[in-house]
């Protein structure tokens, strides 16, 4: 696991770390967002935004309002497939309808996609617990 970028203030209360994680040779992008001033290790909270949304959109940071920072715990979310860090190169961000229209594409041609986002999450998780950040 590799901390690409400084902690950042999220919504007030969250503090946000971005990440990036090496598994089967695929770099995976993700974000981690914990409580401002958490001394101890909190539950982790898995969250996959919907098929034309990113690691930090709008629907990812509803429920960090939420969960961490109302109920103190911890979120990773992670880009998928064709979204946010990694879709092609020169697509804009909030283009959902792009991100969509190539996700629905890999849905069709590329079954082994769910198996691949499981083994993603999977390391998420294990890296995150290794690093000591969360229960």
């Amino acid at each position: 696991m590799q901390w690409t970028a400084p902690e950042t203030v999220a919504d007030g209360q969250a503090i946000a770390r971005e990440f990036v994680l090496n598994v089967d040779g695929r770099a995976v992008p993700g974000v981690l967002f914990h409580p401002a001033g958490a001394a101890a290790r909190l539950p982790l909270v898995l969250f996959q935004h919907g098929c034309s949304s990113h690691k930090r959109g709008a629907d990812v940071m509803d429920w960090v309002d939420l969960l961490v920072c109302e109920r103190r715990l911890c979120l990773a979310a992670l880009d998928g497939p064709v979204h946010g860090s990694r879709r092609p190169a020169g697509t804009a961000l909030d283009d959902r309808a792009a991100t969509r229209d190539r996700f629905l594409d890999l849905w069709k041609t590329q079954h082994e996609h769910v198996d691949t986002m499981v083994a993603d999450w999977r390391a998420t998780v294990a890296a995150l617990g290794r690093e000591g950040v969360v229960d």
